[in-house]
């Protein structure tokens, strides 16, 4: 977590095996299709007595258009392999720019995990690049 409490979240590849190519420092789709790609908050959901507090969701991209691009993101906290909403936006997001998502600062003490979803439509390959998706996180 750096100081601003802004912690990159990690890809789960296998979440959609083959739609998509991961680099460095872009993930960007290989099929023309509607997917989904899932990313984890990395940290515990709770440290010793402290609770692990979800105030926004940032993401970057590099890449879109108004056939391709980002048209909904979900946080769910996990228990047991079950989610639960935490956040849920429908937008249309379609040319390169930084999406920030405030989410009321959601207590994610109660979960195992959180995972944040963001949904693509994808009219052609290669027409949506990620470039990151952070969360601001803190404990109290």
């Amino acid at each position: 977590m750096n100081d601003e409490g802004w912690v990159p979240c990690i890809f789960e590849l296998e979440s959609i095996p083959g739609k998509v190519e991961a680099s460095s420092w872009t993930i960007r789709n290989t099929e023309a299709t509607e997917m989904k790609l899932m990313y984890v908050i990395p940290l515990p959901t709770q440290r010793g007595n402290q609770k692990l507090f979800l105030s926004a969701i940032r993401i970057g991209l590099h890449d879109a258009d108004s056939q391709n691009h980002v048209h909904w993101v979900e946080v769910r906290g996990i228990i047991y392999n079950k989610g639960s909403v935490i956040a849920d936006v429908k937008n249309i997001w379609s040319s390169p720019q930084r999406i920030e998502i405030d989410v009321p600062d959601t207590d994610c003490s109660i979960y195992d995990s959180v995972k944040v979803i963001v949904h693509l439509k994808c009219t052609i390959p290669s027409g949506v690049d990620l470039s990151f998706v952070l969360a601001k996180c803190y404990y109290r």
